[in-house]
């Protein structure tokens, strides 16, 4: 009776190193945590594999690929990701997801962009920006357009014929002429 056992042992110990050899690529069709330890001057980061006991290579240097298309990020250094090798190919390693573990989930800084529009809650009743939803600073061509209304309110308000709202009109169609550019602008170099 125990040599069943054995034999068996025996077959499962020789599937075992047969696999590796079979299927190299095995270790590597997963998805993997791995720690952010550097982040290079090109954006790619420097990882450091979480769980050692799984044989998996540190990973110098590694792009971010998130799946959101015009998405770049800084990740917390410390912070979790999750690692892939595209194909079980462990020289195409991708961090394509990130975690909450270590308090890393919120990244350093995010940055969205397209061709053409990026459009945040255009249904919204609400966008909230920096954390609140408070009124966003109006830029100086917006101030401009209030004080121009405002001044043309008071104008139009007062006056007792139309030649005083004409000239209020005229006062108002000049201040607006004056005004350029956009209610908001692109910083640069930030």
């Amino acid at each position: 009776m125990g040599g069943g056992a054995v034999n068996e042992n025996r077959l499962l110990a020789a599937l075992r190193a047969l696999i590796p050899h079979l299927l190299p690529r095995l270790p590597f069709l997963g998805m993997y945590r791995y720690r952010v330890v550097a982040r290079n001057i090109d954006g790619r980061l420097q990882l450091q594999a979480v769980n050692r006991a799984l044989g998996l290579p540190d990973v110098l240097p590694i792009s971010i690929v998130p799946g959101l298309p015009g998405m770049t990020t800084e990740p917390t250094l410390g912070s979790i990701v999750l690692v892939e090798f595209l194909e079980g190919d462990p020289a195409k390693p991708r961090v394509t997801h990130f975690s909450d573990e270590a308090g890393g989930f919120v990244p350093v800084s995010l940055t969205l962009d397209a061709q053409t529009t990026v459009r945040v809650g255009p249904s919204a009743a609400q966008v909230a920006l920096a954390g609140g939803v408070q009124p966003l600073a109006m830029g100086p061509q917006v101030e401009a357009l209030a004080s121009a209304l405002s001044v043309f309110a008071a104008a139009a308000g007062s006056a007792t014929t139309a030649a005083q709202i004409a000239a209020a009109a005229a006062t108002l169609q000049g201040t607006l002429s004056g005004i350029t550019g956009y209610a908001t602008t692109k910083v640069t170099g930030a």
